[in-house]
């Protein structure tokens, strides 16, 4: 790497990088080390995991210029053009029991 122009040791940076993000996303089910520490997770809009092709989506559309601005508005560009959020995974589970609870309710139990 020494021997590497500016633009080489750029490229090859940012290549690992998306790697990276793109492998420890795809294979963990939305997490990477910083998602674990953060307790949040990736998921699709529907509330499932998100597929090969949004996972692709979102690890590429992060070389745009300026992503990191893109979260002064609500979500960040990564986040809505491959239709993925990242949730808090305690919250999401506790919304997700809350709303279980309520759609049971007046449900017969059978003892």
């Amino acid at each position: 790497m020494a021997s590497a122009s500016r633009f080489e040791d750029i490229l090859i940076t940012t290549a690992v990088y998306l790697l990276y993000i793109f492998l420890m996303e795809y294979f963990t089910k939305g997490r990477t080390v910083g998602k674990y520490i953060t307790g949040t997770k990736v998921m699709s809009l529907d509330g499932s995991n998100p597929t090969f092709q949004e996972y692709l989506i979102r690890t590429v559309s992060r070389v745009v210029p300026f992503d990191a601005l893109s979260f002064f508005g609500e979500n960040g560009w990564h986040d809505t053009w491959s239709d993925t959020r990242v949730v808090n995974v305690k919250n999401y589970k506790a919304e997700r029991q809350s709303k279980s609870d309520i759609d049971n309710i007046g449900v017969k139990e059978i003892a």
